[in-house]
């Protein structure tokens, strides 16, 4: 099986997003925030089509200012719950 390792630096962002393999996030220094959504918030979050090449991704990309004339079904979502790791935390984030 395949394995990723990533390594982030202070400030990184990552749009809305699902991975297709299982995932334990290390924190190691300083903290870091997830807003994890259930499953069926895909549509609201207007995922790429399969046939996309960033098919993982959402095209809603700030949380914090979507734009309801272009993401209409953003707002029938239900709120992500959020997570907040610091240093020495682990989360598990299946696929």
């Amino acid at each position: 099986q395949e394995q990723i390792v990533w390594l982030g630096c202070d400030n990184v962002t990552a749009s809305p997003h699902y991975d297709t393999v299982h995932n334990f996030f290390y924190q190691i220094h300083g903290f870091k925030t997830f807003v994890i959504f259930p499953p069926k918030a895909h549509l609201g979050l207007h995922m790429h089509p399969k046939s996309h090449p960033s098919w993982t991704q959402a095209r809603v990309t700030h949380l914090d200012n979507v734009d309801i004339t272009k993401f209409p079904l953003f707002p029938t979502i239900e709120q992500g719950f959020e997570v907040e790791l610091q240093a020495g935390q682990v989360l598990y984030l299946p696929p």
